[in-house]
Formats: structure tokens, sequence, C-alpha cells
């Protein structure tokens, strides 16, 4: 058990320096002002669900089998995905950044 929750702490530490890293680089870009690097895709549904949600993961490969990131080679690092879904104005926007 002991080795078990070591292991999980080990990953959780790392996925948190990961994302402090994507943190501080999205801040450093939005204060220069440059977007070149950020992909957005906004889904608008016309009708307004009370739901908000912010994530970010990690796909594998896309929906026609391209491969996005190769999750068994630890050398490289990942591209993550982050998804928003928040209500605005009577329409739910859903954002999607890569």
């Amino acid at each position: 058990m002991r080795d078990m929750f070591l292991g999980t702490r080990l990953g959780s530490e790392d996925a948190e320096k990961s994302l402090e890293r994507y943190r501080q680089k999205l801040i450093t870009d939005l204060d220069n002002r440059f977007f070149d690097d950020i992909i957005t895709n906004v889904i608008v549904l016309e009708e307004e669900y009370h739901i908000a949600v912010s994530s970010s993961f990690y796909l594998e490969e896309s929906l026609n089998g391209t491969k996005i990131n190769d999750l068994g080679d630890f050398n490289i690092s990942l591209a993550p995905l982050f998804l928003t879904v928040f209500p605005q104005n009577g329409r739910k926007l859903i954002q999607e950044k890569k």
C-alpha cells in the first residue's frame, strides 16, 4: 500500500509541476499579447444549461486515429487539452484550447 500511495503522490506532484509550467506560459503569453501558440475552438449551444466546468486532460489520439500524445514515451512533453464550459447570456459556451 505504501508503494502505491508513494507512486500516486509522485505522479500528482509531477502533474502539478507540468500544469504550473503551462500556467506560467499562458500568463506570459497573455501579458505579451502573444496568442499564436493557442488554438481555440468555440461551440455555442443556444440553450443555457446551469453547469460550469474547467478541466484539462491529455488525449492519446484524435477521433480519426491521428496520434496526439504518445503516453508511453516519458521523455517527451505531452500536449494538454483545456476544456471550459460556462453559461453566458442565456447560451452555453464550450471552449477547447490546444
